[in-house]
């Protein structure tokens, strides 16, 4: 009998969601886990937005460190590149859902993502120096993208766990839910993404993920580049429907 997914994909209505699913390992990144969930990542037309999230109760636990012991670390190393990139290239939205544990590289992942949301009971521990291993996929540029660098440091150096709150107010979460009110809302926010004209959206991750690498004159460069190509290829400036009187933001 073959041996069962650790990835798991749906695609309905534009929203692709991805389920890293090994849950007897907290959804621990392994070999077959990672060639898995970087076939997942693959730019698909029909697409509109990602959800990347964990199954049942754990987001990613990071590295598999069993498996890592009997694998070359360059082969490691080299596949959580592929993956981060991967993932930040893809011209969709990238919401992540993180309930539970989310630890090591599992934090890396979720950084990468362009929304983090999570429920109370999620929490994130950088354990890489505490396993020996210094930080990867990203993690020292992306933490301190996000948190700032003293933050970063005393975070990747401790090692403390944080609380949903506290990655919230750290800049790590983008929006906290109630745990029962999750998936109602995480519903909201996909539909809403997957409205937004697609080329807009997609240059709009772009330059964003760009803007550390660019100066202000240079991001106005960026900006009108991509505003002219969008525009011409929907042959002009189109104007999209106002809100309707009732209508209510997603975030809450």
């Amino acid at each position: 009998m073959s041996e069962r997914q650790r990835v798991r994909t749906h695609l309905a209505d534009g929203v692709l969601t991805i389920t890293l699913d090994r849950p007897e390992a907290r959804n621990a990144l392994d070999q077959r886990m990672r060639t898995e969930l970087l076939a997942a990542l693959a730019d698909d037309p029909a697409v509109r937005v990602v959800v990347l999230r964990g199954h049942p109760t754990a987001f990613c636990a990071g590295a598999d460190l069993k498996e890592a012991g009997r694998v070359d670390p360059e082969v490691l190393l080299a596949r959580g590149k592929k993956i981060m990139t991967a993932l930040t290239d893809l011209p969709k939205p990238v919401v992540c859902v993180v309930r539970g544990h989310c630890a090591g590289a599992g934090i890396s992942i979720a950084l990468a993502c362009d929304l983090v949301v999570a429920d109370e009971t999620a929490l994130f521990t950088p354990a890489f120096l505490a396993a020996g291993l210094v930080p990867d996929m990203g993690i020292t540029h992306l933490l301190v993208r996000h948190a700032g660098l003293l933050r970063a440091k005393d975070i990747l150096l401790t090692g403390r766990r944080l609380s949903a709150a506290e990655a919230a107010e750290l800049g790590l979460v983008s929006r906290v839910w109630p745990s029962e009110e999750l998936e109602r809302r995480l519903g909201e926010l996909t539909r809403q993404l997957a409205a937004l004209p697609a080329a807009a959206a997609a240059w709009t991750r772009k330059l964003s993920n760009r803007s550390f690498e660019l100066d202000l004159a240079s991001a106005y460069d960026a900006e009108t580049s991509a505003a002219l190509l969008v525009i011409e290829k929907a042959g002009g400036v189109t104007q999209r429907p106002p809100a309707q009187a009732g209508d209510k933001p997603t975030d809450r």
